[in-house]
């Protein structure tokens, strides 16, 4: 798998959330953004489109094991429905900026310029689309 670049990174970061402080103000706690979406959390992470065996890859070493496990409760959960369940847990679900920048996903690609796949990562987060999907921007 390709990682992004740092560039990439710091784009998705800045388009989702702008800076710490807003993120620290606006979004440590569970959303829906709308949309096809589900409760996503962290910067742009969508547990809607998720399995809960990735959602502990991902979040376990970060997140307090009851913290993990509510989030895998809504693995699956998309669209309005996910507005609900993105309300109930934001009492408990938390997710500190530290851990936030460092759940970036890898590219799954198997070769290329880590820009491009930064570019591909943008448009992913923006218009849900899938990885395997090809995204022209």
């Amino acid at each position: 798998m390709i990682r992004s670049s740092q560039a990439a990174v710091d784009l998705i970061v800045m388009e989702e959330v702008s800076s710490k402080k807003t993120y620290e103000a606006k979004y440590t706690h569970p959303e829906w953004p709308g949309g096809a979406s589900g409760v996503t959390i962290g910067i742009g992470y969508d547990v809607g489109y998720s399995t809960p065996t990735i959602v502990q890859g991902d979040w376990g070493n970060k997140l307090p094991v009851a913290m993990v496990a509510a989030l895998g409760s809504v693995v699956g959960i998309v669209g309005s429905p996910a507005a609900s369940h993105a309300h109930e847990l934001r009492n408990v679900v938390t997710v500190p900026w530290e851990a936030a920048i460092q759940r970036r996903r890898p590219i799954p690609r198997n070769a290329g310029d880590p820009r491009s796949h930064g570019k591909r990562a943008v448009c992913r987060d923006s218009r849900r689309v899938p990885f395997d999907a090809e995204v022209v921007a």
